[in-house]
């Protein structure tokens, strides 16, 4: 599993962050693997496999539990299996930062949604330090702050919500104290070629790579990437209308960040790694696939899929 970005987190965790293209990464996974490494004698791959596998397990039962609060306890297991055999579910078990971040991310949302606002503000601080993406958690708690009503008042809860966004301005200034410039963490994308793109435009082109895979002239992880991302984005539509309005936010701002950020020559790289932290979708999913047997072969085709596409991933695929 020691693939792609995995070699990347490990090499930082050794030699630090801040240096060249490592200051693109969020310094969170880096920084726990090394905390943990001097307990397994200075490896940092067991280190790393032991934080992922075991923030996925955590990540699971938080779920389970958020599941239970928000639609009843007899739709939780199916919403973590689903969420468990969602093709890019592979990176939670690889030395990626995507596990320990939905598992905070849940904490995040599922500490909001009960009324616990330090809690919440602390594990989305935490969640943008493992991923810059958990920038999406501000506004998507800002709604929750301003919709909920409890012990607190509005503006104590708006307050711990947006004290999320302190998280992605760390390395930020981590990054200006070290001398690299405030924005580097930011400009350092271009060491992974991405550019500033509008979203749709995004979607056309790697549409468009997509047709080319299915006449022949293109690789088909193009097309691979764009039958899951369909599918995302289909779930994503649905789940406007049927989750509350928190999850949708925090659903289609996680997509359009990475989407506004893409490759030119491969729009929809990295998505499906990115869609698999955006567990709501498991829970639109478990609504349009009403009946045992629907959720039987659609949890059986989609673990098929995982499975292929973690073969692909440990053989030096394009799935990263």
């Amino acid at each position: 599993m020691q693939r792609w970005d995995a070699p990347w987190f490990l090499w930082i965790s050794h030699t630090g962050w801040g240096a060249g293209a490592t200051i693109a990464y969020s310094p969170g996974y880096p920084v726990a693997i090394s905390i943990l490494d001097p307990a397994l004698f200075g490896h940092e791959l067991p280190a790393a496999l032991t934080i992922s596998n075991l923030s996925y397990l955590g990540a699971l039962i938080v779920l389970f539990s958020l599941t239970t609060m928000e639609w009843g306890r007899d739709r939780a297991p199916w919403a973590v299996l689903l969420l468990a055999v969602y093709p890019g579910s592979l990176f939670f078990l690889a030395p990626y930062s995507d596990a320990p971040f939905l598992f905070v991310s849940l904490l995040s949302l599922r500490w909001a949604r009960s009324g616990r606002w330090e809690l919440a503000a602390i594990a989305g601080i935490t969640a943008c330090l493992f991923r810059n993406i958990g920038v999406a958690l501000v506004p998507a708690l800002l709604i929750e702050a301003r919709t909920q009503s409890g012990p607190r008042s509005r503006r104590a809860q708006t307050a711990y919500a947006a004290s999320v966004a302190i998280g992605p301005l760390v390395p930020l200034v981590a990054s200006a104290v070290l001398g690299h410039g405030f924005f580097e963490p930011m400009n350092a994308q271009r060491y992974w070629g991405r550019v500033a793109t509008f979203p749709l435009v995004s979607i056309g082109k790697g549409l468009a790579f997509a047709l080319d895979a299915v006449v022949g002239r293109g690789g088909i992880f193009y097309l691979v990437d764009a039958v899951q991302v369909a599918i995302v984005l289909l779930l994503a539509i649905l789940g406007a209308r049927k989750l509350p309005r928190t999850y949708s936010v925090y659903v289609w701002v996680s997509l359009a960040i990475p989407l506004s950020f893409p490759q030119p020559g491969h729009p929809f790289i990295s998505v499906t790694r990115y869609a698999a932290v955006l567990f709501p979708l498991a829970w639109v999913a478990l609504d349009a696939l009403k009946g045992r047997g629907r959720l039987i072969l659609a949890t059986s085709i989609s673990l098929a899929c995982e499975v292929a596409l973690a073969v692909w991933f440990m053989n030096w695929g394009p799935v990263v």
